[in-house]
This record gives structure tokens, C-alpha cells and sequence, in this order.
């Protein structure tokens, strides 16, 4: 690095000397400017007296070499100085500079040449320096410069040294300070200091350790919550990475799976919770990443749950996981299937009197010509058709509950167009009555695996219906749109309408919008509940769109497992 000081200093030096050289050279152009350059001697005095006054030897030489004047040696007794090299370059370049030794003086020099033109003729006026005096000035000037580095050394050791002894002791205290955070407590600050920077440092330090104490006081606030109604709830509730480990189990959750608190957390759910229809269910959760609701069956018990499971994510919204909702249900599906038996029983036990008090009235009307008493017996009649109606809807509606699964002797790849047809001719009657026109829009070409004689009945009721709340002369359509994955069959009226607020009930067993409409137009109030059932049989779902006076419009959405 001090070489390249030296040498930086030295070039400037160099530099600094060569302007002052040209602008002595230019005086002298000054001075015999108006002189008779022919006079030796003269020329020889001008130049002495010049080189006194500015401590700097000058010389005046011809183009070809020949010296006319000097201010240190008599211009008849120098050689010629055509081949001295700041004469060429001047010569040449109008400049020429060198540093060499001076045969005259017997001394290194520095010279400077500028050409110079006198009564139209050209000269070169050479201006020079003794090195030993330029040594002598660079020395001098090191020497000022070491002095001065040195002060300026000394008292930046000293500032230095103050200023470390400070900003150590400030960063002591942040590191003090940081090892409390680090331990929890939130309520230490560190004080102000003279140092702007570091001031603001401090106070930056202070404004983040007091947004962290809140947002882990309101974090804490947030777990402690969770924490209490997770352990309050009768469902268990577990959470699980996508590899299958525990991330959470609630009390319940170690009620219902028979776990130990102490070796759950971070270990395999494969190995923990011996149920492939639960294990089965999470990886459905993580493949679809969408909430899906499920009945399981809890294997080696009779324990049945209903299963709510969604994809768990982090702060950006990638899945992480999956959380799982277990309802016990096993009591309640037990009432069900009692409810189930008993429906059935009863109804089975109802079927045989019905039918032989229709039998009877039967018999009463053909074998009497009494007219008020056939009009009696009419009514019985009537009121045993429809009750006859009811037992054989609850029977049909039990066989079917009946079923946990679909029976697959009953699948059959169907054509829709041929059951939606088949559905027309049994409502032809009462088509044909209202004077209904029905409007069929399916290809010839749409094919599916389902029960055939389960979906006509289900198409059947809807459409029965649809014609019962449809005025005279109206139209009726049914449209089946193949969408890929998954096959629509719509039943569109004109008809009254349903208000929204009964759209939710519908399919309730002996539900009725209108119960005296309901009973002028017959009806078990059983049939969208036959229809509901059906359709969640072929894993389907029934919807309804509808306003009153602009008719209804019932969607059958079933999955088409041929095309998905």
C-alpha cells in the first residue's frame, strides 16, 4: 500500500512540475518576443537573468539543434541538441519531456521542450530542473505527510477506542436484553443512548419486543380457548399431517380410540388407530382436498360415527393435513333401526285387515242398490285405497331403508331414455286427464349403471307430482344432460310453485306445503321421500329450484362412475 502512495505521490509531484515548467517557458516566449535572437551574448544575459529570478535554467535551440542562449553555460560552448530526446519529441509532438543526466551540469534533470516561432522562424524554448531539488521537495513533502497521518492516526485510536467502550456496553445490554426475550419475559426494555443510531436502534427493539409479547399473549389467549372447547366437546376431533402422524387429539378423541395422552402427539395414526375405514377416509380428505361427510362403521365394535373430515392448510394456503370430526351416533342409529323394524312391523300387521275391509266394501257396493248407502261406502272405500297406499309407501320406503348397500344383482347398465319413457306411460292416465303435453329431451344414447325399476318409480313420483300442481293444458319437461362425471335428470312445471321457505322439508316423510290441497289431490305424502331415498341409494342427490306461480324444476344429480 506505501508503494503505491510513493508512487502516486511522486507522479503528481512530476505532474505538479511539468505545468510549472511549461509556464516558465511561456514567460520566456514573453521576454524575446521583441529581442534580436541573432545577438548571442545578449540572448545568453536575458536568459541568466531569468533563470536567477525564477531558480530554473532555460535554454533557446534552433531547429536544427544548435543552442542559441542558455542561463547556466555559454551557448558557443554546448554541443548541438538536435538528439536530445525532449528536443525530437518537441520537434514532433510539439511537446517533448525526459528525465535524464545533463553532461553540462553534470546533474539528472527534468526538462520540458515547447516549440516557439520568432520572426516566422521556429525555435525550441527548453525550460529544466535539478532532480536533487524535486527529491528534495517530495522528501520534505512525506515527511509533512507522515507527521500528519501519524496526528491523525493517534487521535483516531483515541475516538475509537471511546466510541467501542460505548457501543460495547450498548451492545451488552442488547444482548442481555435479547437473552430475557429469548426466556419470555416481554416487559424489559432497553434505555435511550447518546448515539442517534443506535438510539433508534434501541427503540426499534423495544416497538418489536412489544408487538411480539402482544401477539403471543393474544396467541396463548387463542390456544387456551381452543383448547377448552376441543375438551369440552363430546366429538372427537383429530388432526393429521399428510403422512398420517397426530398433530391433535381431543379428550373424546382419546375416549373413542382408546389412546394414552403421553404417546399420541407425533406418532402414526396407521399404527395407532387400527381402522382401515377411518384411515381409508383421511386419505379420501387428502386426495380431494375437499370437506367430505362419511358414515363409518367402527370395526370390532358396533360404534357408528358420522365422519366430517377437511383439508387442513398453512399461512399460504397449502395443505398440510387433514382435520376429522368423529360424531358417535351408534344410540341414535340404533333408534333408527328400531323405528325402521317397527314401521315395517306395523305395517305388515296393517295389510292384511286393510285388505280385507276393502274386500268387504267391495263386495257391500256390488251386492246393494241402496244409493245412500253406496255413497257411504264409496267414501270407505276411498279412505281405504289411500290408507292402503300409505302401508304400501312405508313398506316400499322400508325395503329400501333397509338396504346398506345397493344390491348389485339390481345393477344394470340402463338406458335412461327407456325408463324416463316407461315412467310416461304409467302417468298417461292422468296426463291424458289435464290434458298435459310432456316434453322429453334425452338422447336414445345415454347409458348408466343403476337399480332401472328403483329410478322409474323415482322419475314416476316426480313426475306424478309435477302433473298434480300443474294446471290444464300446461306443459311438462323432462331433460337429462349427460355433463361427463355426472348425469342430470330435471322435471320442469309450470305449475304453482313451492315457496322457498318449504324447500328444506320436502322431502320429509308426510310433510305437506298444503294440506288441504295435499288431500283433494290424494297422495301418501310419502312419494319425494321414496324419491330421496332412491336417489341416495345410487349415491346421488336430489335438488329442487321453484317459485311460487313460475313453477318447479327437481334435479336428480347422480355420479356417472362409467365416465368419471
Amino acid at each position: 500500500m506505501g508503494f503505491f502512495y510513493t508512487y502516486y505521490i511522486k507522479q503528481f509531484y512530476f505532474s505538479e512540475n511539468l505545468k510549472n515548467l511549461t509556464s516558465k517557458a511561456k514567460i520566456l516566449e514573453k521576454v524575446i518576443i521583441d529581442k534580436n535572437l541573432d545577438d548571442i551574448k545578449n540572448t545568453d544575459e536575458i536568459f541568466k537573468q531569468l533563470g536567477r529570478e525564477t531558480s530554473t535554467r532555460f535554454t533557446l535551440i534552433d531547429i536544427n539543434g544548435n543552442v542559441i542562449g542558455d542561463s547556466h553555460q555559454s551557448s558557443s560552448l554546448m554541443d548541438n541538441h538536435l538528439n536530445r530526446p525532449e528536443i525530437m519529441m518537441a520537434l514532433k509532438n510539439d511537446l517533448g519531456t525526459s528525465i535524464r543526466f545533463s553532461s553540462t551540469l553534470q546533474i539528472d534533470m527534468l526538462y520540458l521542450a515547447i516549440p516557439y516561432y520568432h520572426n516566422k522562424n521556429k525555435y525550441i524554448i527548453r525550460t529544466s530542473i535539478s532532480i536533487l531539488d524535486l527529491q528534495e521537495n517530495i522528501n520534505k513533502l512525506y515527511f509533512s505527510l507522515i507527521i500528519i497521518g501519524t496526528f491523525v492516526l493517534i487521535v483516531s485510536l483515541i475516538l475509537c477506542f471511546y466510541f467501542a467502550q460505548n457501543i460495547g456496553k450498548i451492545f451488552n445490554k442488547i444482548g442481555n436484553h435479547s437473552v430475557k426475550i429469548s426466556e419470555g419475559n416481554f416487559n424489559s426494555y432497553l434505555p435511550e443512548n447518546n448515539i442517534i443510531e443506535l438510539d433508534n436502534l434501541s427503540k426499534s427493539i423495544n416497538l418489536m419486543v412489544n408487538g411480539i409479547g402482544s401477539r403471543i399473549k393474544t396467541i396463548s389467549r387463542q390456544k387456551n380457548e381452543l383448547e377448552t372447547i376441543l375438551s369440552s366437546m363430546s366429538e372427537a376431533v383429530l388432526a393429521l399431517d399428510l403422512n398420517g402422524k397426530i398433530l391433535m387429539l381431543n379428550s373424546s378423541g382419546y375416549n373413542l380410540f382408546n389412546l394414552n395422552l403421553d404417546t399420541t402427539i407425533g406418532k402414526s395414526a396407521y399404527k395407532l388407530i387400527r381402522n382401515s375405514n377411518i384411515l381409508s377416509f383421511f386419505e379420501e380428505i387428502i386426495e380431494k382436498q375437499d370437506l367430505i361427510e362419511k358414515e363409518i362403521k367402527m370395526t370390532n365394535t358396533d360404534k357408528v360415527l358420522i365422519s366430517r373430515g377437511t383439508i387442513l392448510l398453512d399461512d399460504l394456503r397449502k395443505p398440510i393435513g387433514a382435520v376429522i370430526v368423529f360424531n358417535d351416533i351408534t344410540k341414535i342409529h340404533v333408534l333408527e333401526n328400531i323405528r325402521k323394524e317397527f314401521v315395517a312391523n306395523v305395517s305388515h300387521e296393517l295389510k292384511t285387515p286393510v285388505t280385507a275391509i276393502k274386500g268387504f266394501v267391495e263386495t257391500m257396493i256390488s251386492s246393494t242398490d241402496n244409493k245412500e248407502q253406496n255413497k257411504f261406502l264409496k267414501i270407505i272405500e276411498n279412505h281405504t285405497n289411500r290408507l292402503n297406499d300409505i302401508i304400501n309407501d312405508l313398506l316400499f320406503l322400508s325395503r329400501i331403508e333397509g338396504r346398506n348397500e345397493r344390491n348389485k344383482s339390481d345393477i344394470e347398465i340402463s338406458n335412461i331414455l327407456s325408463i324416463i319413457e316407461a315412467s310416461n306411460f304409467e302417468c298417461q292416465n292422468l296426463i291424458e286427464e289435464k290434458n298435459i303435453t310432456l316434453k322429453i329431451e334425452c338422447s336414445d344414447k345415454i347409458k348408466m349403471n343403476l337399480n332401472p325399476r328403483l329410478m322409474q318409480v323415482a322419475i314416476t313420483n316426480l313426475l306424478t307430482n309435477a302433473i298434480k300442481y300443474s294446471d290444464k293444458n300446461s306443459k311438462i319437461s323432462i331433460v337429462v344432460k349427460d355433463q361427463n362425471k355426472n348425469l342430470l335428470i330435471s322435471v320442469i312445471d309450470s305449475g304453482i310453485g313451492i315457496e322457498e321457505k318449504h324447500h328444506g322439508r320436502l322431502f320429509e316423510r308426510f310433510y305437506r306445503v298444503d294440506s288441504s290441497r295435499n288431500r283433494e289431490e290424494g297422495g301418501t305424502g310419502l312419494g319425494l321421500a321414496i324419491v330421496k331415498h332412491i336417489i341416495q341409494m345410487h349415491n346421488g342427490e336430489i335438488l329442487i329450484k321453484s317459485e311460487v306461480y313460475r313453477g318447479t324444476t327437481f334435479i336428480i344429480n347422480l355420479p356417472n362412475p362409467k365416465n368419471a
